[in-house]
């Protein structure tokens, strides 16, 4: 049975920069689980990663720092803590994280989720990027029916 993490919108910005000093975006790779025995006793985990791009308006000569936020969205389960991936009716739960003890539940700040908070300063290159990793655990215990398990994750990039 296979898990996978899939991201099938990226990105919505809002500005709160002078106008043309900066447009930014972010890009996300994969967080695959693989295969899941049902009622396997281990966790599976995964990292992948969001990279924020930021460029900026090549005629300031100014350098220019850009504060962003990253939020990611409840998926289908509507709950930060306890994700879950869909098969048909079938239901396989899953959490996105911060860090790598897969301690802070990765959301937008609310309901006691962490948002990734940070800024980009570009002065000689006109584009600076930072990477974000994204932890993943695919949760054991799980009494679950062989298939493709997904879920719609909505990342938002706010600056």
């Amino acid at each position: 049975m296979m898990a996978r993490w899939r991201i099938l919108l990226l990105a919505a910005a809002a500005g709160a920069l002078p106008a043309a000093a900066a447009t930014c975006s972010v890009a996300a790779s994969s967080l695959a689980f693989g295969s899941y025995q049902s009622n396997q006793v281990q966790s599976i985990d995964s990292a992948g990663s969001l990279t924020v791009s930021c460029t900026r308006d090549a005629l300031d000569a100014a350098a220019v720092t850009v504060s962003y936020d990253v939020d990611i969205s409840r998926g289908g389960s509507g709950n930060f803590a306890i994700r879950e991936m869909q098969s048909g009716a079938n239901r396989l739960q899953y959490g996105i994280y911060r860090d790598p003890l897969r301690s802070l539940a990765w959301g937008d700040g609310s309901a006691g989720s962490t948002r990734v908070s940070s800024s980009l300063t570009m002065s000689s290159p006109l584009t600076a990027t930072a990477v974000h990793t994204v932890y993943g655990r695919l949760f054991g215990r799980q009494n679950v029916i062989p298939g493709a398990y997904a879920d719609s994750i909505t990342v938002t990039l706010s600056y």
